[in-house]
C-alpha cells in the first residue's frame, strides 16, 4: 500500500491546480484501511497540489469493521467532514451470502461511534435485489434506518454481473420484486423526511452529496489513483485498472476529447436521474442548444407516462423512475 500511495502522491503532485476545490472523494476499495499515517501523507498532499475551500464537503468510503475512535478522531482533525459507509444490510444471513465479512451488530456498533466523532453527515449505503432477499427483509432494513436516522441514504439494486462467484451461486432477483422494493423504500424514506433527489439516492434537508451532484450535472473533476476517471476541459482522461502498471507510470492516461453533442448526450443522461429534472435554461445555457425543439421526439415518452414535460423542465415520472434505461435511450438518440 506504501508503494501504491507513493505513486498516487507523485500523480497528484506532478500538475498543481490553481483552481478552488470544494468537494474531495476518497473512494474505493476500503481507504479506510489505510493508517493514519498513511492518510496523513494523502492530504498532506492534497492540501500542496490544491487550494481546498475550508467549507468543501471532504468524504471518505469506509466498512464498518474498519471503524474506530481513533481512525474518525483523525479523519475530522484531516478535515473530513462526510463518511460513507457501506452497510448493504443489516441482515447478517444475507451479508453472509454475499460475502461481506462485516455484520448487523459491527454496523450498528460502527454507527453509533461515528454518531459521538462529531461528524454529522454520514451516508449509509444500501442494497435491494440481493439473493434470497425479500420484501419483508427490507422492512426490516428500514426499520433499522428509522431507528438510526443518517443524514443521508443510497439504495441500489445489485446487480450480479457475468463470470462472477455470484453469478455461479445465484440468479438475479425477479425485475417485478425490484420495482416493488424500490416502491416500499421511496414510500417508507419520505415518510421518515428524507427528500428524494436522485434516483438511487435519498437526504435530510442539506445533505445530499455535492461531490456526486457534479457527476450528474457533467461537470469537471479530476481523478487520480488506479482506475480513475477525470473530465476536465473538454476532455476524458482514464487510468486502466491494473494495479501494477499504474505503480510502473502513474502518469498514464488515455485523453478522448469529448464533442459537444456527445457531452449533451451524457448531461441528459445523468441530469434525468435528479428528481429536479432536465432544465430547459441550463441545458440552452451550457450547450447552445434547445432540445424542445424535437419536442416530437419525446412523444411516446409523454404517451407511456415515463416522462412530464412543460417549457422549463423535462421529470421523470414514477413509471418512468422504473424504465429509466428506456427513457435514456431517447435522450441518447436526440
Amino acid at each position: 500500500m506504501d508503494t501504491y500511495l507513493s505513486c498516487l502522491e507523485e500523480e497528484i503532485s506532478f500538475e498543481p491546480e490553481t483552481s478552488l476545490v470544494d468537494t474531495i472523494f476518497i473512494g474505493g476499495g476500503t481507504p479506510s484501511l489505510l493508517s493514519q499515517k498513511q492518510l496523513d501523507s494523502l492530504f498532506n498532499t492534497i492540501y500542496k497540489a490544491y487550494k481546498v475551500d475550508e467549507k468543501s464537503e471532504i468524504t471518505i468510503e469506509l466498512n464498518p469493521e474498519s471503524v474506530t475512535k481513533e481512525k474518525l478522531k483523525a479523519y475530522k482533525e484531516m478535515g473530513i467532514n462526510r463518511l460513507s459507509m457501506g452497510v448493504q444490510t443489516f441482515d447478517d444471513r444475507l451479508l453472509k451470502s454475499i460475502g461481506r465479512i462485516n455484520n448487523m451488530d459491527k454496523a450498528i456498533s460502527a454507527y453509533k461511534m461515528i454518531e459521538k466523532s462529531g461528524i454529522d453527515n454520514v451516508n449509509l449505503d444500501l442494497m435491494m435485489a440481493l439473493p434470497n432477499q425479500s420484501l419483508t427483509d427490507i422492512v426490516r432494513d428500514l426499520e433499522w434506518v428509522d431507528k438510526l436516522m443518517p443524514n443521508h441514504i443510497s439504495y441500489y439494486s445489485l446487480i450480479i454481473e457475468e463470470d462472477t462467484p455470484l453469478a455461479k451461486r445465484f440468479k438475479g432477483t425477479d425485475e417485478n420484486l425490484d420495482r416493488i422494493m424500490y416502491h416500499k423504500i421511496r414510500e417508507a424514506l419520505t415518510k421518515a423526511g428524507y427528500k428524494h433527489y436522485e434516483l438511487s439516492n435519498w437526504s435530510k434537508a442539506g445533505y445530499s452529496c455535492k461531490h456526486n451532484i457534479k457527476y450528474w450535472k457533467i461537470n469537471d473533476y479530476r481523478g487520480y489513483g488506479v482506475a480513475s476517471h477525470s473530465s476536465v476541459g473538454g476532455f476524458r482522461f482514464n487510468h486502466g485498472d491494473d494495479v501494477l502498471e499504474y505503480i510502473k507510470n502513474p502518469h498514464n492516461v488515455a485523453r478522448e476529447l469529448i464533442g459537444t453533442e456527445e457531452r449533451l448526450s451524457e448531461f441528459l443522461i445523468m441530469g434525468i436521474r435528479l428528481m429536479d429534472g432536465l432544465s430547459r435554461k441550463e441545458i440552452v445555457e451550457r450547450f447552445g442548444q434547445d432540445i424542445w425543439s424535437k419536442r416530437d421526439r419525446f412523444f411516446s415518452l409523454i404517451k407511456n407516462g415515463l416522462i412530464s414535460m412543460d417549457e422549463k423542465k423535462i421529470l421523470l415520472t414514477d413509471k418512468g423512475m422504473d424504465l429509466c434505461n428506456v427513457v435514456e435511450e431517447v435522450l441518447f438518440s436526440l
